[in-house]
Order: C-alpha cells, then structure tokens, then sequence
C-alpha cells in the first residue's frame, strides 16, 4: 500500500499550486500582443478594402470622363470638318467675288462709257433739238427716196439713244444686285466661321478642363496605390509578427509542459525519498496492519482500544521523545485540519478499503501540515 508524509504531501501540492503562477503571465502578455496584432491585422484589411473601393470609384470616373472625351473628340473632329468646309466654301466664294467684282468693274467701265455718250447726245440733243433734226433732213433730202433714207437714220439713231438708256439702267441694276448678294454671301460665310471658330474653341477648353480632371484622378490613383501597397507591406509585416508570437505562446506552452512534467518527476522523486526515509525512521510492526491499515508512528503504545479505568478508549496513544513524524494510517483525504479545543492540533481523514468508508484521527500532535480536501 502506498502511503504519504503528510509534510511531503503539503509539500508537493505548494509546489503544484505554485508553479504554474510563473507562466500565465509570459503567455497572456503574448497573447495580448497576439490580440493587438490581430486587431491591427483586421484594421489594415478594412483599409485596405476601403483603398480599394476608393480606386474602383476613381477608375470608374475616369472612365466616364474618357467618355465624355471621346464625345468631345468626336464633336471637334466634327466640327473641325465643318470649319474646313467653310474655309472652304469661303476661299471659293472669295474668288467668285473676286470674279465678281471684276464682272462689275466691267460693268462699271461699260456704264461710264454709256454715260459719256447719253452725255454727249444730251448736249448735242440741247444744240440740236429733235424738231430741228427732222427740219435738216427734209430740207437736205433732195427727193422722196433720200427723204426715207435720211428719216431711217434719224430713228436709228433715236433708238439707239434708247438702248444705250436701258442697256444703262439694266448694267447699273445688275451690278447692284450682284454686289449686295455677293457681299451678303461673303457676311453669311464668315459668321460661319467665326461661330465655328468659336465653338471649336469652346470643345477645345471643355476637351482641356477634362484632361485635366482625368490627369488628378490619375494622381489620385497613383497615391491610392502608394497607399496599398503602404497598408499591404504593413499587413505583411503584422502577418509575420503575429506568426513569430504565434510560435512563441507555443514555444512557451511545450517549455511549461516539459516544466511541470519535471516539477512532477522531481516531486514524485522526492516523494519516493521522502517515503523511504519516513518508513526506515518509523518502521510498522506486523501486528499493527490490521484491516488495511498502518502504524501512523513510531514509538511505544500506552493505550490501545477498548474500555479502561474511566471509559471505552477508542482509540491508541503512542508515546516518542522528540518530533516524530506522522503518517496517515491509510490513503485518503483530509476533511478536517483545525486547532481543536479538546483534541488540540487534529487531523481527519476519511479512508475507502474494501467498499467500506473509514474515519481515523489524529489528536494532539505539535503542528498540522494538511489543509481540507488534501489527498494523502
């Protein structure tokens, strides 16, 4: 039967309450590192998501500005066509004004040579008025036939006089007609232009004032960007020290393991120590062993069980000189220890042999060294 010291037992279950008290703290503090760097982890993550929805909501900006771009480019590509076709259309009514203006210049030249003839025959129609005209031919005509001739070609010449008025006043219409619809054609045109010119220009900054939106949400991109890969190099970072506290809770955890697997070789050693020294100073005669149970110490019986003088002792008084150790007399568990008025220093402890529950007592000893609940 194994049997415990009781000094030996208070002593192995200090040693195994206290030890563990040294190691919690090293691996709550890592574990705390380990919570923080977890929750940095997290936080980088979210920010990391949010930098990316950032660039996603950036690029898709970006992407409706080159839109709108293109729309620009295709609108000025368009309207630069336009402006060459007017170009166009005015180098070509340039020169029909040029061709124009010297059709008029003609015209002008024809209508100043009319004027001086209508003016000469005004001023020779003054000198010689028609009647006196019509006088001078009946009078030189020497018969009827010459008569005729002369009065032909006095009508001829009044004709004449008539078609050079009209042939005027037709040329001198035309000219005006032509310089005013050529002159209206030449203002039409460069209204054009300039409209074009100017809405060219107008496509032109819109098409400037969206590069440049585009070129800072570019810019913007780009530090985005700068800040992933900041908040990615840190994540990896945070990753690898929580991988490096991660090995040392467990580098910790097999150290307290082979720690309090030592701690319990050593104290079963001791125990064992303990034990043989107790057994080779307390030796427990045959006659004692009585249903499982063991002497509890040395030295000599002066009482033993049964009815003496004044009443039915219940127990045995042994007797030693000096501090005798005290064993249990079986195993079990202490479930009393206290400072008794009547027993003064006593210890209970309960015993299970063979299915039966025991109860043994020890009284009047020096000092305790079990505490309630132990096993011993």
């Amino acid at each position: 039967m194994k049997k415990k010291f009781a000094a030996f037992s208070v002593l192995a279950a200090g040693t195994i309450f206290a030890s563990p008290l040294l190691s919690p703290v090293y691996a709550e503090t890592n574990q705390d590192k380990l919570s923080n760097i977890q929750s940095e982890l997290e936080g980088k993550q979210s920010d990391l998501q949010n930098k990316s929805v950032e660039k996603e909501q950036i690029e898709k900006e970006i992407q409706e500005l080159q839109k709108k771009i293109d729309e620009l480019t295709t609108s000025i590509n368009k309207n630069e066509t336009e402006l060459n076709d007017t170009k166009k259309e005015i180098s070509k009514t340039q020169q029909v004004i040029t061709d124009k203006k010297k059709h008029i210049e003609q015209l002008q030249t024809n209508i100043d040579t009319r004027q001086e003839v209508i003016k000469q025959r005004l001023q020779s129609m003054q000198e010689k008025p028609r009647t006196n005209i019509i006088t001078e031919v009946l009078t030189n005509s020497t018969n009827i036939a010459d008569l005729v001739d002369n009065m032909y070609s006095v009508s001829l010449i009044l004709n004449n006089d008539t078609d050079i008025v009209k042939k005027q006043t037709s040329d001198q219409n035309a000219v005006t007609t032509e310089k005013v619809a050529v002159e209206k054609k030449e203002q039409q045109l460069k209204d054009s232009e300039q409209k074009l010119e100017q809405k060219q220009q107008e496509l032109q900054n819109n098409q400037q004032q969206q590069q440049t939106l585009i070129n800072d949400l570019h810019t913007k991109v780009a530090k985005v960007d700068s800040e992933i890969e900041g908040l990615e190099e840190s994540k990896g970072i945070l990753e690898n020290q929580r991988q490096a506290v991660q090995k040392a809770i467990e580098e910790e955890k097999r150290a307290e393991e082979a720690r309090k697997a030592e701690e319990a070789r050593q104290a079963e050693e001791a125990r064992k120590q303990q034990a043989t020294k107790s057994a080779q100073a307390a030796p427990t005669p045959h006659d004692t062993n009585i249903g499982g149970f063991i002497k509890p110490a040395a030295g000599s019986k002066t009482s033993g069980f049964g009815v003496r003088s004044l009443d039915n002792h219940k127990g045995i008084d042994i007797a030693a000189s000096g501090t005798v150790p005290i064993i249990a007399a079986a195993d079990g568990v202490v479930i009393r220890s206290e400072l008794s008025s009547s027993y003064g220093n006593v210890v209970y402890l309960s015993h299970r042999i063979n299915g039966k529950t025991y109860t043994t007592v020890y009284a009047h000893m020096n000092s305790r060294s079990v505490s309630n609940g132990q096993t011993v």
